[in-house]
């Protein structure tokens, strides 16, 4: 029988869960268990949880940990977690009615697939829309793809976020890394490296995923997230240049952001920052990094 958990890192957003809830409440198949772990909360999270564990007809487990990041909350559930699949659900967010029953279906097919195949993918994408119903990133022209997410991304290009739900197995054995004095790390850094050894995620155009997700360039919101993690991010950035798979100008790209970020990261030296990057070419482009910097500096005063 195949499950999930859903997993849902929270940081003063008490008020929105109950919807959450709502939504997960609602399902025509419900969850195996509903993870919540509180990133240092100072509202009534805690409470609300409480309350609605009470009433709830699957399993609400609650974590309280000292304010350390998504990523680290995430470690924490996965360790904890007992369905098949992994499901993380931002808590401002929320699924309809068919969500966790599309994922488990799906994930009931891939089961039937010949061995080589069924062990290479390790979890289903769905579509993420906004309210109104406009799929994030436009509807895509597949039914079902089954590709890793390097070649999902920057070989056919697809756009927008998409609803990801993981072998439970998969991410308790890849978790996030734990840096020192960091509190962000970039999702894409595990998972990207997943699709680097050649790891696949069933995509399907499936619709079930509502958020807020507002699209764009990296915002100065954006940059003092960065500045919570910047070894992180160099790390990130250093990775999608490493990898020789991906087309050299979003190998470019990121090399001038892995210089961009490469001054917010303090505890990282020169010598180190280079030390990331496999191919000493992309050098090159430290010039046109500090120019971003520059103007990201000016941004910020």
């Amino acid at each position: 029988m195949v499950d999930i958990t859903v997993c849902t890192p929270t940081y003063n957003r008490g008020n929105l869960l109950k919807r959450l809830y709502d939504s997960l409440n609602s399902q025509t198949r419900l969850p195996k268990e509903w993870i919540i772990v509180d990133d240092g909360s100072e509202d009534d999270t805690r409470k609300t949880v409480e309350e609605l564990a009470i009433k709830s007809p699957f399993p609400i487990i609650y974590y309280y940990q000292i304010n350390s990041g998504k990523h680290i909350a995430i470690n924490t559930a996965v360790k904890y977690a007992n369905g098949t699949l992994f499901f993380i659900v931002d808590s401002d967010d929320y699924l309809e009615k068919n969500g966790i029953e599309v994922f488990c279906k799906e994930w009931e097919a891939i089961r039937k697939l010949t061995d080589n195949a069924r062990e290479r993918i390790i979890g289903v994408a769905a579509n993420r829309k906004y309210p109104d119903g406009k799929v994030i990133g436009g509807t895509p022209e597949y039914k079902f793809l089954d590709t890793d997410l390097l070649t999902f991304r920057y070989i056919l290009n697809v756009k927008g976020d998409k609803a990801e739900a993981y072998r439970t197995e998969v991410v308790r054995n890849n978790l996030f890394p734990v840096i020192e004095g960091e509190r962000f790390c970039p999702e894409a850094l595990v998972f990207y490296r997943l699709a680097h050894e050649g790891y696949q995620l069933r995509f399907i155009n499936e619709s079930v995923y509502v958020c807020e997700y507002l699209e764009g360039g990296l915002t100065q919101s954006g940059l003092k997230t960065i500045r919570k993690g910047p070894i992180a991010t160099l790390l990130h950035m250093a990775s999608i240049v490493n990898y020789t798979e991906v087309p050299w100008k979003i190998r470019i790209k990121h090399a001038v952001l892995f210089w961009r970020f490469s001054f917010w990261a303090d505890n990282c030296t020169f010598r180190k920052q280079c030390e990331m990057l496999n191919n000493k070419l992309f050098l090159l482009f430290y010039p046109l990094g500090t120019i971003f910097y520059m103007r990201d500096r000016i941004w910020n005063k």
